[in-house]
């Protein structure tokens, strides 16, 4: 195959640029859970009926599908809702009575305990989660900045922003309270 001198030369000058310099690891980007995990594979989750699933670490139990969606034939099915901090709090009321369960949003300690560090975009495993679009999720924690803003996870690198203003549309995750 032809390649043109200049580029053959700016191609070795970056492999040996990134060679020599330390730190080009930081670099590299981590694999998608989605690619990561293989079919089945859910370590430290122990599956249980009716669409929830069981973190073994801390023992906190998760429906497993977004708020809005149904976990039917082996799968989340529909679509999740997209609610302000204030209706996503009302919906997991709302859904403790229907289903005479304790549920809530999560806080961000527990989001931060489902996060998979070896991979992202998302960082919960798919296997467990698997209908989790790359976005915002409500938490249950405020902030201590203004009461106009409360607590978000980011699925596509597990980070948390409590700085996001309470009315904007974001879609929620919900845990049994213990």
């Amino acid at each position: 195959m032809f390649c043109p001198k200049n580029t053959y030369i700016k191609a070795i000058a970056v492999v040996l640029i990134c060679t020599t310099i330390s730190g080009c690891d930081r670099l590299q980007v981590p694999d998608s859970c989605l690619d990561f995990f293989g079919s089945g594979e859910r370590p430290g989750f122990e599956l249980l009926p009716n669409g929830m699933v069981r973190h073994n670490d801390t023992r906190t139990t998760w429906y497993r599908c977004p708020a809005g969606t149904a976990y039917q034939a082996s799968r989340c099915q529909g679509s999740p809702l997209y609610t302000s901090w204030e209706q996503a709090s009302e919906y997991a009321v709302e859904f403790s009575q229907q289903t005479a369960l304790p549920w809530r949003l999560p806080t961000n300690s527990e989001m931060e305990n489902l996060t998979e560090k070896q991979c992202n975009a998302p960082t919960l495993n798919p296997q467990v989660f698997g209908a989790l679009d790359i976005e915002n999720y409500w938490t249950s924690t405020r902030t201590l900045h203004n009461d106009m803003f409360r607590c978000v996870y980011y699925t596509q690198n597990g980070s948390l922003n409590c700085r996001e203003l309470r009315t904007l549309e974001h879609p929620f995750l919900l845990v049994l309270d213990d």
